[in-house]
C-alpha cells in the first residue's frame, strides 16, 4: 500500500511539471462533428503527415506549426458533398507532395 501512495504521489509530481510545460487548449471543431479514421507519416520524409477524415476531408500536416492543411477542400462543392469523406489514403513512398486517396464515401440513394 505505501508503495502505491508514493507511485501516486511520484505520478502526481510528475504531472504537475508536464502540464506546466505545455499550453493545453480544448480541440477546435468548427461547426461539425466526424473522426479522423487515418494518419500516415511519409516513410522517407520527417515531419510530413496526412490524415483523412470521415467528412472533413485530407488534410497535410505544417511541420513548422502543427497546423493541418485542408488539401481537399476545393473537390467538396455544394454538388459533390460526399468528396468530403476520404475512405482511404496512400502516399508515394519517392515524392511527399504525392498523395493518393479515395474520395466520396457517402453514396445515399437519393444522392445524384
Amino acid at each position: 500500500m505505501q508503495a502505491l501512495k508514493l507511485a501516486l504521489v511520484v505520478l502526481a509530481a510528475a504531472t504537475g511539471h508536464v502540464e506546466a510545460a505545455f499550453s493545453w487548449k480544448n480541440v477546435r471543431i468548427g461547426g461539425g462533428g466526424g473522426f479522423v479514421p487515418g494518419i500516415s507519416f511519409h516513410p522517407k520524409t520527417s515531419g510530413v503527415a496526412y490524415a483523412r477524415t470521415d467528412i472533413g476531408g485530407l488534410y497535410r500536416l505544417n511541420a513548422a506549426d502543427d497546423s493541418w492543411i485542408p488539401i481537399t477542400d476545393s473537390l467538396a462543392t455544394n454538388d459533390k458533398w460526399s468528396y468530403w469523406g476520404i475512405d482511404a489514403m496512400a502516399l508515394d513512398p519517392q515524392d511527399d507532395k504525392k498523395i493518393y486517396a479515395v474520395a466520396g464515401m457517402y453514396t445515399n440513394s437519393w444522392y445524384a
